[in-house]
């Protein structure tokens, strides 16, 4: 076996699973199936958003490590599709590495360019549609579309410039601010503030709790250093699962400080998962932040279960952990 080879492929497949907008858990696992599929049980893999790092050890004790530093992506389905299947046939077939890096080297061949004004329409119906969804009327949307418009083009003359996904996003924000703000003024748009939001859904960042603005929102690790765990939930309901950040951009923080940082995943690795069951328990941000509780409630939540000997078991070795309540059932297993 050509160990080499397979760590490449292997390696490569990944990259090009989150490139495509795999999910950071489908990735690691689809690498790891594919090392198991050709014999290696001394495969690791750890993926973040923007890097993935591949490990193996061979038979005979030789340590082979490959690493793929990941620039600004989108998602594009059909390529996912593409991989998937690719891992699955890898993982069932086991064919031989010339074949397997063909059927690679095939799928990085067709990645899709739209045509400019192709991405114009979906930024005037994507503008549109968030316009109409946060409560505007027709006008509003016909608004939010041609504000969406103002982000393509803003977007598209600063990429040629070679400017930073930072500033672009804050350029095209402005930007589609003023023109809503504008055609508000004249009458065209009765209702600035879902005309603004609407456009500005396509600039919404990713993630919250990441020191990368380009990634989502900025929190320093001081803002949450008296915590004595963190636990990020993969939130699927709304039709899609995020990327989480697995703590990556503060790890070295929350070791050292004892803070313990969890993941829920909606797959086979969490065993049982009860979030309803804080409903029982108060909620306390009124009583935290009483001039913006009822502005906040429908985002945040912040029960009180000082009172109910809620306990936390880890297992760091074997990474598990279980959350309870006392008197309760166990609320949660990862």
């Amino acid at each position: 076996m050509e160990y080499d080879r397979l760590l490449n492929l292997s390696t490569e497949i990944g990259y090009g699973l989150l490139e495509s907008g795999a999910e950071i858990y489908r990735v690691e696992e689809s690498i790891q199936r594919i090392l198991l599929a050709y014999g290696l049980t001394t495969g690791e893999v750890f993926a973040i958003p923007n890097c993935i790092t591949v490990s193996l050890v061979t038979p005979e004790g030789k340590a082979l490590t490959r690493v793929r530093r990941m620039p600004t992506h989108g998602t594009d389905i059909d390529l996912l599709e593409l991989y998937n299947d690719l891992c699955r046939h890898l993982c069932v077939e086991t064919p031989s590495m010339d074949e397997a890096e063909a059927r690679c080297g095939a799928i990085r061949g067709r990645r899709r360019a739209y045509p400019f004004w192709v991405e114009l329409g979906a930024y005037f119906l994507g503008a549109a549609f968030f316009t109409l969804f946060f409560g505007g009327t027709v006008l509003d949307a016909l608004c939010g579309g041609l504000c969406g418009l103002s982000i393509a083009l803003c977007l598209t003359f600063l990429t040629r410039l070679r400017t930073n996904l930072f500033f672009k996003t804050v350029a095209g924000g402005a930007v589609s601010a003023l023109l809503a703000l504008g055609l508000s003024l004249i009458g065209l748009g009765k209702n600035v503030d879902f005309i603004t939001i609407g456009a500005l859904m396509l600039l919404v960042p990713g993630r919250i709790g990441t020191s990368s603005p380009e990634l989502g929102v900025p929190v320093v690790y001081a803002e949450i250093s008296q915590f004595s765990a963190i636990c990020e939930v993969a939130y699927g309901k709304a039709g899609y699962h995020p990327d989480l950040s697995y703590g990556s951009h503060m790890f070295q923080d929350m070791v050292e400080a004892d803070v313990y940082y969890g993941a829920i995943n909606d797959n086979s690795k969490t065993r049982l998962y009860r979030p309803e069951l804080l409903t029982r328990y108060p909620e306390v941000l009124k009583d935290i932040l009483p001039g913006e509780s009822q502005e906040l409630a429908d985002i945040v939540k912040i029960h009180d279960v000082s009172r109910s000997g809620a306990t936390l078991t880890l297992d760091a070795q074997e990474g598990r952990a279980v959350c309870r309540i006392r008197g309760e059932q166990q609320t949660a297993e990862r």
